[in-house]
């Protein structure tokens, strides 16, 4: 026969099952890997094959397209995950907004 695994809950008398309060850790560890992982700092190698461009293309588009990097010295630059996913989406939604323009 399987225990039935509860706490009581001290406040309000109520019963909790503790497999929920374990889905919920779990739950909440996903979550904040998730927002780590989009913190993180990334070099311009990471950076660039997660572009899946040239590391010198990288450079030029940080000059020409504006490509939010933080530069760190004289010639480091690190890169935000989650700033290069915002960019992608603001610049693949120009570049369609531009496409549709030259269809009409």
């Amino acid at each position: 026969m399987t225990q039935l695994r509860t706490a009581k809950y001290r406040k309000k008398g109520q019963y909790i099952d503790i497999s929920e309060i374990e889905d919920f850790l779990v739950k909440l560890r996903r979550e904040a890997d998730r927002v780590e992982n989009n913190d993180r700092l990334l070099t311009a190698n990471q950076a660039s094959e997660y572009l899946q461009v040239h590391r010198y293309e990288l450079y030029n588009m940080i000059k020409r397209d504006g490509l939010p990097c933080l530069k760190i010295g004289a010639r480091k630059f690190r890169f935000r995950k989650i700033d290069l996913q915002k960019w992608i989406t603001k610049v693949s939604a120009k570049w369609l907004k531009q496409r549709q323009i030259r269809k009409k």
